[in-house]
């Protein structure tokens, strides 16, 4: 996480404002853990496909979370 951390400070200067900083940071996030399991030799490995279906799931919770808060702000008016 520190290392994603790290990488999306380094970005803050070049990301642009009108597009989703979520799905930027989402896709650091996965190609660093990735390239973690990659590069490691460990017991547990995280296969491509489970880490690109987790990053699916998050988008779409993510989504489903924005929604949400668009709808109870649309409520308290």
């Amino acid at each position: 996480m520190q290392e994603s951390a790290g990488v999306m400070w380094d970005k803050s200067e070049t990301y642009q404002r009108d597009t989703d900083f979520l799905a930027l940071a989402r896709q650091i996030v996965r190609y660093k853990v990735s390239n973690y399991y990659r590069t490691k030799k460990h017991e547990f490995r995280l296969d491509d496909d489970i880490l690109d279906k987790l990053t699916s799931m998050h988008e779409q919770v993510s989504i489903r979370v924005s929604e949400r808060k668009a709808a109870l702000t649309g409520l308290s008016r």
